[in-house]
C-alpha cells in the first residue's frame, strides 16, 4: 500500500475510527495490531517473504525479555552483537559473501526503524529504565506501527507506552483531528508537488551536465543539479513525516518532530540536530554518550577530553551515513558525514582556544559570519549527498564532464548563492512572523491556517491533474 495515497488515508481513517470507538486499552491495542498487520500484508507477494521480518521481530522480543531478568544480563554484549549482525545480514551489507544471503526475496520495509526501536529497548531493559513488563501486543504495535514503520520518527517506547497503555487515555478531540488534517495536507503538498518539481529539475540538470553544451551552460546545469537535490530530499522526507505525524494524531501517538528548519543551521553539527532529529538523538544517546563516557573514564585528561568528543562525533555520524545503505557509496557517505561533523567540532574547539570564549561567542553571533556559515553548511551537505544519490560509475561520469577549475567554481557559486538565498529566506520568515493582529502572529491565526490548507489542497489537486507524476518515497529504501 502506497503510504502517500488516498487509499492509505482512507485505510488510516477507518482504523482510527475503530480505534476511537472505545477507550479501553485492550480494544485499542487490538484494533491497532489488526491495522498494522493488514498494512504489512499489502507488501510481500507470499507468506515466505514475511518470515525474515517475523524472525527479526521475534529475536528482538526474546532479547528484551531476557534483559528484564538480572541473571541474563551477562549476555548483554553477545545479544547486542548478534542482533546487529542479524540486521546487517538481512539488509545484505556488502561485507557478507553473497552466497550467505537467503535465496529468495523477502520484506525489508521498515527493518532499519524496527532495529532502532528494538535496540533501544534491549539497552534500556538492561539499564532498568524501561517500563516493565513489556507485553507482546504493545511490543508488536510499537515496532510494527504502520504510521512509523516506513519512515520513523523514532519514538521511544516509554513515550509510546504512556499514550497507548494509559487506562485514562483522553478522547480524540475535534481540535486534534483538525491539527492532524492540517499536517497531512502540508505533507502531501510537500511530497506530491514540491518534491516532484525539484526531482524533475535535478534529473533534467544532471542530464544537461553530461550533454554537449557551452561551458557556462554546463556550469549552470551543475549548480542547479547539485543544489536542487537537498531541497528535493527535504520536501520528500519532511513531507512524508508530516503525513505520518498527522495520521498518528488519530491514535494519540504524539510522534516527535523529525525536521526543524534544517537549512537554517549555521554549522554541520547544528544541521544534524535539525535534520532527521530522532535518528541523531538516538545515536547520540546510545552511541555517542556511552562511547565518550567510556573513553573519558579510560583517559581522564582535561586536555584530551575535547578531542575525545571529536572522535565520538565522527563515530556517531559515520553510523548515521552508513546506516542508509549496504553499499560502498553509503559507507563513503558516512565517512563524509562523520568527518564533516568531527572537523566542525575540531574547528569550534580550536577557534575557541585561539580567540578565547568571549571573542568566539561574539563571532558566532555575528550576522555575516552566520550567513556564510549557513551557506557553507548547505554546500557541504550538498557535496556529501552526491554519494547518497549516485553510484561510483555515475560520479566518475560527472567528474569527467567538468574540469577541476570548473568544479571549484561550481561549489563556490553554490556557497555564495545559498548564503544569499538562505539569509534572505531567514529575513523574510522572521518579518512574516512579526506581522501581528490582536497580539498574535497573523500567519498562525486559525483563519489564515485554514485558508492556507485549502489553498494547498487545491494546488495539489490541480498539479496532479495536470502532471500526475508519482514521486517515490525515499524512506521506503531504508
Amino acid at each position: 500500500m502506497d503510504a502517500t495515497s488516498v487509499k492509505f488515508l482512507g485505510f488510516a481513517l477507518i482504523v482510527g475510527l475503530l480505534y476511537n470507538l472505545r477507550r479501553a486499552v485492550p480494544w485499542r491495542q487490538t484494533i491497532l495490531l489488526i491495522g498494522n498487520v493488514v498494512f504489512l500484508t499489502t507488501f510481500a507477494q507470499n507468506w515466505k517473504g514475511y518470515l525474515p521480518l517475523a524472525m527479526f521481530v521475534a529475536v528482538g522480543y526474546a532479547a528484551i525479555c531476557l534483559m528484564q531478568y538480572p541473571r541474563w544480563r551477562v549476555l548483554f554484549v553477545p545479544i547486542v552483537a548478534g542482533f546487529i549482525l542479524l540486521f546487517t545480514w538481512l539488509k545484505r551489507y556488502a561485507f557478507f559473501p553473497s552466497q550467505s544471503f537467503l535465496p529468495f526475496h523477502y520484506l525489508t520495509l521498515g527493518l532499519s526503524y524496527i532495529f532502532f526501536r528494538v535496540m533501544h529497548m534491549i539497552v534500556d531493559a538492561k539499564e532498568e529504565s524501561l517500563p516493565l513488563p513489556v507485553r507482546l501486543v504493545p511490543y508488536l504495535n510499537y515496532t510494527l506501527n504502520f504510521t512509523t514503520i516506513v519512515s520513523g520518527p523514532i519514538q521511544l517506547y516509554p513515550d509510546f507506552a504512556s499514550s497507548q497503555l494509559n487506562s485514562n487515555q483522553r478522547a480524540l478531540t475535534l481540535t486534534k483531528c483538525a491539527l492532524g488534517l492540517e499536517r497531512v495536507v502540508i505533507g502531501f503538498f510537500k511530497l506530491r508537488v514540491l518534491s516532484a518539481i525539484f526531482s524533475a529539475v535535478q534529473h533534467a540538470a544532471i542530464a544537461q551536465i553530461l550533454a554537449p553544451q557551452p561551458m557556462y551552460g554546463k556550469l549552470a546545469s551543475a549548480c542547479v543539479g547539485l543544489a536542487s537535490y537537498p531541497v528535493y530530499l527535504y520536501f520528500n522526507f519532511s513531507g512524508f513525516i508530516d503525513v505520518m505525524i498527522g495520521v498518528g494524531a488519530l491514535f494519540h501517538l504524539d510522534l516527535p518532530e523529525n525536521f526543524n528548519r534544517s537549512f537554517s543551521a549555521s554549522s554541520f553539527i547544528e544541521f544534524w540536530g535539525r535534520w532527521h532529529i530522532t535518528l541523531s538523538n538516538w545515536l547520540k544517546a546510545y552511541v555517542y554518550t556511552p562511547l565518550v563516557r567510556t573513553l573519558i573514564s579510560k583517559f581522564p585528561s582535561p586536555q584530551i577530553e575535547p578531542f575525545i568528543g571529536v572522535l565520538g562525533f565522527f563515530v556517531t555520524f559515520f553510523l548515521v551515513g552508513a546506516w542508509h545503505g549496504p553499499t560502498s557509496e553509503f559507507l563513503f557517505y558516512g565517512l563524509l558525514v562523520g568527518g564533516g561533523v568531527a572537523l566542525n567540532k575540531l574547528f569550534q574547539v580550536t577557534l575557541s582556544k585561539i580567540l578565547g570564549r568571549k571573542r568566539y561567542k561574539a563571532l558566532d553571533q555575528n550576522a555575516v559570519y552566520i550567513a556564510f556559515s549557513r551557506g557553507l553548511t548547505f554546500t557541504y551537505f550538498t557535496f556529501t549527498l552526491i554519494w547518497f544519490w549516485s553510484r561510483w560509475a555515475d560520479i566518475h561520469k560527472l567528474a569527467a564532464a567538468l574540469k577541476l577549475g570548473q568544479e571549484i567554481t561550481v561549489w563556490l557559486v553554490i556557497w555564495i548563492c545559498s548564503t544569499a538565498l538562505l539569509a534572505a529566506w531567514e529575513k523574510l520568515s522572521q518579518s512574516a512572523l512579526e506581522l501581528q493582529w490582536g497580539g498574535a502572529p497573523v500567519l498562525l491565526s486559525p483563519p489564515v491556517r485554514i485558508a492556507w490548507a485549502c489553498y494547498l489542497i487545491l494546488m495539489t489537486h490541480l498539479s496532479l491533474s495536470i502532471v500526475n507524476v508519482s514521486t517515490p518515497v525515499l524512506y521506503q529504501i531504508f
